[in-house]
């Protein structure tokens, strides 16, 4: 049951929640050849790796555009002209967490970026001047910067740098470094609204305005508690800010002193930076507040309220459901419960029917017992006449025993008389045939005696041929042996000398044998 309606809530909120389908990305990436234009129409974006824009090149985005990074360190390489032109009602978003939104590397003077209603929604740094060679002029405004966390390093701008009308939230500040009388800029930091402290420790910094440029920072707004909101680059002689005439919202001069890092604060500060005139009511230039923040929280609501109404659309299912089921539940509950009182009633009428074939039974068995009583009174009748009769067999059978055991008797007695003179008989026929056997035996044992001394006599002369055989062979042999045995005798012959073996040894010619 608890599947079912898990079930049955899923796939309502899937009919009532599902996304509308997604357009397919358009890709872009890698160096242009000519003049490309990003619309709407072929929005979103999706980076297969850094787009650069050349010299001469440019690359105007249209209102409403969206750029994804997906996963490419760095969007955008401008040595041309890179045009962004939303606005904060039709913006340009360029999403995806990027490490470097724009790469200036060796921008030459007369590049531009142009930064207007643009939307930034995560990522690592805005912007980067890549040591001394980048040059492009920079126009920033209109835009919201969210969730980005590295300072934006502005190197010496070639023309008039002017940030206005942007939004900041939990992202890194302005680090600024510019040369009036050589380059004849100034920068301007102008109705920006900034919330909540930076993630670098300021929202504006100067670490150079050399040859009497000051940093001018007026008509922002500095929103939600105390923290560092313009400073001085510590330990830099020519650092000068007027920071006059921005709203601090209902902060005690003591507390905008707390959101300033200058000479006042360390000596590793130079100057003063000029907080006065503070604004009693924001600046109607700068934008009320953030849209995206604005969207985050209607989309928060959005979900809020979708979860709720999924919640009550799952809720109202489980209910319908459950009514359901208990509907179903008493339906099966009656249709069983019919359903097992006519199986009652049929076990009913069939114990009914049982008991009345059990008395039937019984009754049958009652008669069957008077019945069998009967026959067995009529057989104890029958073995008690049988016991008469076998009395009166067993009586009959006595006196016929006594008669044939008379008879036995004297029968026994003739046959003991009989066997008493055959045995005598025996007797004497036995001692008769004894005194004949050992006659037998008497002459037969000197027979054998007879013939055993012949044996021996025999035997005593056979060992005494035999005897006088062996000796005979024994001297023959010896006497064989003695005829073959061999001599060695020694031969002369001057100096020479040799011996000679055999039974009769002999020298050889011209030898004498050795005396």
């Amino acid at each position: 049951m608890y599947r079912r309606i898990l079930l049955s809530i899923a796939i309502i909120t899937s009919l009532l929640f599902s996304p509308a389908p997604a357009k397919a990305d358009t890709t872009i990436g890698g160096l242009i050849k000519t003049d490309l234009t990003l619309t709407k129409e072929r929005s979103p974006y999706l980076l297969a790796s850094t787009l650069q824009i050349p010299t001469g090149r440019t690359v105007t985005v249209d209102p409403g555009v969206e750029i994804r990074s997906n996963g490419v360190s760095i969007m955008f390489w401008n040595q041309g002209n890179l045009l962004f032109n939303g606005t904060r009602l039709n913006p340009i978003r360029l999403t995806g967490h990027p490490g470097l939104f724009f790469s200036g590397k060796n921008s030459p003077f007369g590049s531009n970026l142009k930064i207007s209603g643009v939307f930034f929604e995560g990522g690592d740094t805005l912007l980067s001047h890549e040591g001394y060679g980048g040059y492009q002029s920079i126009v920033f405004e209109d835009s919201e910067v969210i969730d980005v966390l590295g300072y934006v390093d502005v190197w010496y701008p070639p023309n008039k740098l002017v940030i206005q009308r942007n939004v900041f939230i939990n992202s890194g500040g302005f680090s600024v470094g510019f040369r009036y009388s050589v380059d004849q800029t100034s920068v301007s930091i102008l109705d920006n609204l900034f919330i909540g402290p930076s993630t670098t420790n300021f929202w504006i910094q100067v670490w150079a305005s050399y040859d009497g440029g000051k940093l001018e920072v007026h008509g922002n707004e500095f929103r939600g508690g105390i923290y560092t909101a313009v400073r001085l680059a510590p330990n830099s002689g020519d650092t000068n800010m007027n920071a006059s005439g921005n709203y601090w919202g209902n902060r005690s001069i003591q507390e905008i002193g707390d959101m300033v890092l200058d000479s006042n604060d360390s000596l590793e500060y130079q100057n003063i930076i000029d907080v006065s005139s503070p604004l009693s009511t924001a600046s109607k230039l700068m934008p009320k507040d953030s849209i995206l923040l604005s969207e985050a929280k209607l989309a928060a609501e959005l979900k809020a309220k979708q979860e709720a109404e999924s919640k009550a659309a799952a809720d109202k299912a489980v209910a319908d459901l459950k009514a359901r089921q208990e509907a179903d539940a008493k339906i099966a509950a009656d249709k069983a419960a019919a359903e097992l009182k006519a199986k009652q009633d049929a076990e009913s009428k069939a114990a009914a029917d049982l008991k009345a074939k059990q008395e039937a039974e019984a009754k049958a068995a009652a008669e069957l017992k008077a019945k069998q009583d009967a026959e067995s009174k009529a057989a104890a009748d029958l073995k008690a006449k049988q016991e008469a009769e076998a009395k009166a067999a067993a009586d009959l059978k006595a006196k016929q025993d006594a008669d044939a055991k008379a008879a036995a008797d004297k029968a026994a007695a003739d046959l003991k008389a009989k066997q008493d003179a055959d045995a005598k008989a025996a007797a004497e026929l036995k001692a008769k045939q004894e005194a004949d056997a050992k006659a037998a035996a008497d002459k037969a044992a000197a027979d054998a005696k007879i013939a055993a001394d012949k044996v021996l006599a025999d035997a005593k002369a056979a060992a005494e041929l035999k005897a006088k055989q062996e000796a005979d062979a024994k001297a023959a042999a010896a006497a064989k042996a003695a005829a073959l045995k061999k001599t060695t005798i020694t031969c002369i012959k001057g100096k020479i000398t040799k011996k000679v073996t055999t039974v009769k040894p002999v020298c050889p010619v011209g030898y004498k044998k050795k005396v």
